[in-house]
């Protein structure tokens, strides 16, 4: 993962009603630690683990495969 990536918390994450947009990596803290904004222009950020977040990327992918594409 890296600053630019378009990011979705995921769904059992305790701000996951907060932030239920996409959301972009700001930042990266250390090799765990992330910032993430909001897509919307709303002025919400969090830091958060990587291991609470999902890749818009691998979603689709994830969707894609079980449609059979």
């Amino acid at each position: 993962m890296k600053v630019g990536d378009i990011v979705k918390l995921k769904k059992e994450h305790h701000l996951s009603e907060i932030f239920d947009v996409n959301c972009i990596v700001y930042e990266k803290k250390n090799s765990q630690k992330y910032v993430i904004k909001t897509m919307t222009g709303e002025l919400k950020w969090t830091w958060v683990y990587e291991s609470e977040i999902d890749m818009i990327s691998d979603i689709r992918n994830q969707k894609l495969e079980k449609l059979g594409l």
